[in-house]
């Protein structure tokens, strides 16, 4: 409990997102867990309680909404993430087949790393997607496009807003809808 201005006492609420915490130079640090869980660090410290709430609050707001990237992998391009992807892939707890790892690298270095693989992340919206579809639709025909994203499906990824590649094996070619065929 706090002794409020009037004199009265009044019960301290507990945030129910992040923790603010005031730094021995008087200024305040916030910090908060990301959707994987790890604590992270506001990039600036703020002058008042009040402005590192309002921070949290605005982060809390925008992860709720799917907005919120991590600041340190924001700027990581497609080709980066999408080669640490492939080599890290497990399916059941084991690597992917060689010829799997054959044909995933083929339909990302024909179709979507060409046009996708130099852009942040953090820039791949669905209307990027939907224009870099209809370009490979365009000059490929449907056919390929279908295939390549059977193989590697470009979808948001559940921890940011940013659109990361996820393996067919979550979306396979063989399941499409009767009116995709």
């Amino acid at each position: 409990m706090r002794r409020s201005l009037d004199g009265g006492w009044r019960v301290a609420r507990r945030r129910s997102f992040g923790t603010i915490r005031q730094l021995p130079s008087g200024r305040f640090q916030a910090r908060y867990p990301g959707p994987d869980g790890r604590l992270r660090t506001a990039p600036d410290t703020f002058e008042s309680r009040a402005d590192a709430s309002r921070f949290l609050s605005a982060i809390e707001t925008d992860m709720l909404r799917g907005l919120w990237s991590d600041p340190k992998t924001g700027d990581t391009t497609l080709r980066v993430y999408a080669d640490a992807w492939l080599a890290e892939r497990r399916v059941r707890g084991r690597p992917l087949a060689p010829r799997t790892v054959d044909t995933y690298r083929h339909s990302l270095d024909m179709w979507i790393l060409p046009f996708l693989g130099e852009m942040p992340l953090r820039t791949i919206t669905p209307a990027v997607v939907r224009r870099w579809h209809a370009e490979v639709s365009s000059s490929t025909g449907i056919t390929a496009t279908r295939q390549a994203c059977a193989r590697s499906s470009i979808r948001p990824s559940p921890t940011t807003r940013s659109h990361a590649i996820h393996a067919a094996s979550e979306a396979p070619a063989s399941r499409t809808r009767r009116s995709d065929r």
